[in-house]
């Protein structure tokens, strides 16, 4: 993959749009709760995109 390639989240992040952050962390986040599995690493990437989505929706300002 070259260097400058971008995941497809952080193009959805700086073009302002939501991401696809439900449907794959938060089905971890789900299928590790039915299993009684921890899933701390995926809960953190997404409360920090969720966040950042809602910081585009222009829910709060952070400088």
């Amino acid at each position: 993959m070259p260097k400058t390639a971008r995941y497809s989240t952080l193009q959805d992040l700086d073009a302002k749009r939501h991401t696809e952050i439900d449907m794959f962390s938060g089905a971890i986040m789900k299928m590790g709760k039915e299993l009684n599995i921890p899933t701390p690493y995926n809960e953190f990437v997404y409360h920090i995109i969720k966040a950042m989505e809602e910081k585009n929706d222009g829910l709060f300002e952070y400088k």
